[in-house]
C-alpha cells in the first residue's frame, strides 16, 4: 500500500534535508579559523622585525662644520693647512639604531669625496670604519676648500649596504 502523501508530510521532510551544520560545530570552525589568520599575521609581523633587527639603521643626529679660514689661520684645530690648501673638518655625530653594525663606505660633502676618520664618544680615534648596533659614533669629514661662517654645507654618508644618509648643517662662526 501506498502511503498518501500530503503537502505537510513532503515540507516536513524537505525542512529536515537542509538542517545545516549545528550551532556549536560552526562556533568551532569560526574559532578555529581565526586562530589560523592569526597565526599567519604573527608569522609575517615577526619577519618583518627579524628584518629590522638584523639590519643596520644609521641616522645622523647632528653635524658642525667649522669655517676653514679665520683671518688667515686655522680656527681653533679645527682646521689644517696642507701646503696651499685649507682643509676644513666637519664634524657628523651619527647613531645606529638598527641590529647589525653599518660600515661607513664613503663621505661626500657637496657632491665631492671627503676624507674622513670614525670616532668613538670620547675621542678616540676607532680602528676601522664599523659603527657597532646601538652605538653612537663621531665621523670626522675633512673638506678641502673654504667654508665662511653661515654658509650651508651639504653632507651625503654612504655605508658599504648601500644606505644612503644626507643633512645639511651651517658653518659655525
Amino acid at each position: 500500500m501506498h502511503k498518501k502523501l500530503n503537502m505537510k508530510t513532503i515540507l516536513e521532510k524537505r525542512n529536515r534535508m537542509k538542517k545545516g551544520i549545528s550551532p556549536v560545530i560552526s562556533t568551532i570552525i569560526i574559532v578555529a579559523v581565526a586562530i589560523a589568520i592569526s597565526i599567519a599575521v604573527a608569522s609575517w609581523l615577526m619577519g618583518l622585525w627579524t628584518g629590522f633587527t638584523t639590519s643596520e639603521n644609521l641616522k645622523i643626529v647632528t653635524a658642525t662644520a667649522y669655517s676653514s679660514n679665520v683671518n688667515g689661520s686655522t680656527a681653533a684645530g679645527l682646521t689644517e693647512k696642507r701646503g696651499n690648501e685649507t682643509i676644513a673638518n666637519i664634524w657628523i655625530k651619527v647613531k645606529n639604531e638598527g641590529g647589525a653594525a653599518a660600515t661607513i663606505d664613503s663621505v661626500y660633502v657637496y657632491n665631492k669625496h671627503a676624507s674622513f676618520k670614525v670616532f668613538n664618544e670620547t675621542g678616540g680615534e676607532e680602528s676601522g670604519n664599523s659603527i657597532p648596533a646601538g652605538a653612537l659614533r663621531w665621523i670626522a669629514a675633512n673638506y678641502s676648500g673654504t667654508l665662511t661662517p653661515g654658509q650651508t654645507v651639504q653632507i651625503k654618508i654612504i655605508t658599504k649596504a648601500g644606505t644612503q644618509l644626507q643633512y645639511t648643517t651651517t658653518v659655525a662662526p
